[in-house]
This record gives C-alpha cells, sequence and structure tokens, in this order.
C-alpha cells in the first residue's frame, strides 16, 4: 500500500473553475478545509505513522464492481484525510463515498483528484487498520503542532471523564442467545461450502422466534412464561453448539482440509464464536435458571463487540451504560492535550 499518490495537473485546474462556481454559503466549508488542508502539509509524520499500520497483515484486495473489475486503492494519506473529513461532516462511510463521487472540493482535500473513489468498504478497512497508539502517537503531534503555534500553552488544563458508549443493543439474555446460533450456523455454513457435506441443524429460524417470543412476553404470568421459552431456547443452543463441536472435530480429523489455509483459518474463526456462545449461554444459564446473580468480569454484553463494559454513574436518566469510559484532558484553547481510555468502570 502506497504512502501517498501523485496529484494531477488536469484535475487541479478543472477544480479551480469549479470552485469559481460555489456559491458563498460554501466559502465557510472550503476555508475550513483549506486551513486543515495546510496543518496537514506541516505533519507529514502523520502519514508515515499510518503507513506502518496499514501495512501490516496485508491481504489481497478483492477487486470493486464499481472500478469494471479492476481493483481500487487507498493509500495512508488519503486514509487519514478521509477519516478527518468524516468526522467534520459527521458522516458514515457510505455517506464518506457518496460525497466523495460527486464533490471536487471534498476530492481534492482527500487527495483522490481524478482516480476511482473505492469501495465504502475498503476505506472502513483501511480506518480499522490503524492502532490505538497510533492514535495516541498521532494526537501527540498534534498537540506538539499546537504548542510551537501558539496555539496552547499547557498553562491550564481541565479534566474529565465520559462514557463512549458502544454501537450494540441493549443486552437481552435471548437475545445474545440468539446472535450466537445465527453466527455460528453462518459460519457452518461458510465451511460447508469448501468441505465436504457437514451434518448440523439449522436453529435460526426457532432461535429467532423464542429470543422474539421472550422478549415481547408481557401480562399475567409472564415470568413463568419467559422461563418456559428460556428452557426451550436453551435446548437450542445446546443443539447448535454440539453441532459445532462435531464440526470442528471432523474438520481436525481431516489432514487434507487442515492443511488448506482457507479452512483453516475459517476453523479458528469458528472457534473463537464458539468461546464466546460458551460464555453466553453460561451467564444466561446461571442467571435465569439458577437465580444466580453473575459478576460483571464474568459477563459479555455484546457477541460482536466483547470488549464492551458495563458503566453504571448514578445517573438517574441512564443507569446503565455499555461501552468504555474515556478520560479526556483539554487545554484553555479546547484543544485535547491528553486522552485514555479506561478499562472497566473505575471511579473518577
Amino acid at each position: 500500500m502506497k504512502e501517498k499518490y501523485s496529484q494531477t495537473e488536469l484535475f487541479d485546474s478543472w477544480y479551480q473553475e469549479q470552485v469559481t462556481f460555489i456559491p458563498d454559503k460554501k466559502n465557510d466549508k472550503i476555508k475550513e478545509l483549506e486551513r486543515i488542508y495546510a496543518l496537514l502539509a506541516e505533519l507529514p509524520q502523520l502519514v508515515d505513522m499510518l503507513h506502518i499500520d496499514l501495512n501490516k497483515n496485508l491481504k489481497p484486495q478483492k477487486p470493486s464492481e464499481k472500478n469494471n473489475g479492476h481493483p481500487c486503492f487507498i493509500s495512508a494519506d488519503q486514509t487519514l484525510r478521509c477519516i478527518i473529513l468524516m468526522f467534520i461532516c459527521d458522516w458514515g462511510y457510505r455517506d464518506l463515498e457518496y460525497n466523495l463521487t460527486i464533490t471536487p472540493i471534498y476530492r481534492k482535500f482527500t487527495h483522490f483528484y481524478d482516480q476511482k473513489i473505492p469501495d465504502f468498504t475498503t476505506m472502513e478497512r483501511s480506518a480499522k487498520k490503524i492502532s490505538p497508539e497510533t492514535m495516541v502517537k498521532i494526537n501527540e503531534e498534534i498537540v506538539k503542532l499546537g504548542i510551537k503555534k501558539n496555539v496552547e500553552k499547557g498553562e491550564a488544563i481541565r479534566q474529565d471523564s465520559l462514557v463512549v458508549k458502544t454501537d450494540i443493543s441493549y443486552p437481552v439474555d435471548a437475545m445474545l442467545i440468539n446472535d450466537s446460533i445465527r453466527v455460528l450456523t453462518r459460519q457452518i455454513k461458510s465451511l460447508e461450502k469448501i468441505t465436504n457435506e457437514l451434518d448440523y441443524v439449522n436453529h435460526t429460524k426457532r432461535s429467532k422466534k423464542k429470543a422474539f417470543q421472550i422478549v415481547m412476553c408481557k401480562g399475567k404470568n409472564a415470568e413463568e412464561k419467559r422461563h418456559l421459552l428460556y428452557r426451550d431456547l436453551f435446548r437450542t443452543m445446546r443443539g447448535s453448539k454440539q453441532d459445532t463441536t462435531a464440526i470442528i472435530k471432523k474438520i481436525e480429523q481431516n489432514e487434507s482440509l487442515i492443511k488448506n489455509p482457507i479452512v483453516n483459518n475459517m476453523l479458528n474463526k469458528l472457534k473463537a464464536s464458539l468461546e464466546k456462545a460458551e460464555i453466553i449461554y453460561s451467564q444466561a444459564f446461571r442467571r435465569v435458571i439458577k437465580k444466580e446473580h453473575v459478576p460483571v468480569k464474568d459477563k459479555i454484553f455484546s457477541f460482536f463487540e466483547t470488549h464492551t463494559d458495563l458503566i453504571c454513574r448514578g445517573k438517574t436518566y441512564s443507569p446503565a451504560e455499555f461501552g468504555h469510559k474515556v478520560d479526556f484532558g483539554a487545554g484553555k484553547s479546547g484543544m485535547i492535550v491528553r486522552y485514555e481510555v479506561l478499562k472497566g468502570n473505575p471511579s473518577d
């Protein structure tokens, strides 16, 4: 993956013509982007940091359907600028792709110029490769530039903590079990396409139905009805786990399959999913059937975002929040001079 792509003179001359016809109401946005553009030119080391992260564990990219079968790449420099633009404009990755396609200002800012815009999934994969350590270093370099330009002197720092919520649905035992069964079945189906026929029962429809009935159970004797539905859901979960365990054992005993790197990679993902499913089953069974109080350290609040913490800050409007507590330090200028993502729910 490249660090930068060179600018094309043809696009630059065309861009100047386009900017001439932009209404005055958009001038503020242009000026803001131009200021950020100039600041990024003074921080070339940021691109070097991202370039290292983006080239770790590289995998061959799939051809983009929007590029007529030709692979569409994104450089480290473009990745950094896309992330900045996305957060400035409060967009998602789909919005980012759409606006880059139709707006010459954003093309120039992100250094795409006349290139074809990659699919939003390509941009998302590139952004996810940036490590937390690199983000800390990037913030440090920005603070150094702020001190150099006398924007921030560091004479006074206001420190505060807040919860950044994880993008998950509210954790309900029934829905967590349904997610587990759904993912296990999906991964088994993917393995079945490569390997021989696998013996398993598709429990997804049954688990979805039972989970929905549990969530919607109301009225008189709702607790007893919910308890019976949970027992049925637990039986379905046990069947799914047994099928998964048998399939893993069958593939591991086949030497020709286990030597296939694709099968081996998919098998490792299936094992990891089964481990999470075991934890979810255990915490739900202890809480619902055994009526135990399950400690927070033994719980998973999302099958997909297992790192999510339970945060209780004693607020009446949000007694329980799911995400991470982040500690911020801001100077007089409003610049974030330091931050730390805290584990668990430490006191402020």
